[in-house]
């Protein structure tokens, strides 16, 4: 008997699939859907693949269904392993355009290593909703 596990990793076509559905809930229920977003029970966390929602005035992270202590927490500043300030991006991009893509290095949770990963981010009224997929090792 041989058993054996892999690590999925998410398509970023389903990542954006995850964003329009955490877009929909967000506009039906406000900002009671963060909870749905952050219980790792829901359909808003998959494997490797989660949702997380940050504010665009106070850059205050509401959602992470990854990461719950990142709730809270002022996450505008923050640097991915490089050290590059991916958050400010993805707020720039949700100011400016409204939605967009940034790739960066991130602890992948699921196989708990750094990876890089992509990540589509829709602005939703006052709040930026994202989701990502891991694209594999950093090199």
């Amino acid at each position: 008997l041989v058993v054996g596990y892999y690590v999925p990793n998410a398509s970023l076509e389903l990542a954006k699939s995850m964003v329009w559905r955490a877009v929909h809930e967000l506009k039906q229920r406000g900002t009671t859907a963060f909870d749905r977003f952050n219980n790792p029970s829901d359909s808003f966390v998959q494997e490797d693949l989660y949702v997380f929602a940050i504010g665009l005035d106070d850059e205050l992270m509401y959602a992470n269904g990854a990461n719950p202590r990142m709730i809270g927490r002022k996450v505008g500043d923050l640097t991915d392993a490089n050290g590059r300030r991916f958050v400010r991006e993805m707020l720039d991009i949700a100011r400016r355009k409204g939605e967009g893509e940034v790739e960066y290095a991130w602890r992948n949770p699921a196989s708990q290593k750094v990876e890089k990963k992509r990540a589509y981010i829709v602005r939703v009224g006052g709040y930026l909703v994202g989701s990502g997929a891991y694209l594999g090792p950093l090199r």
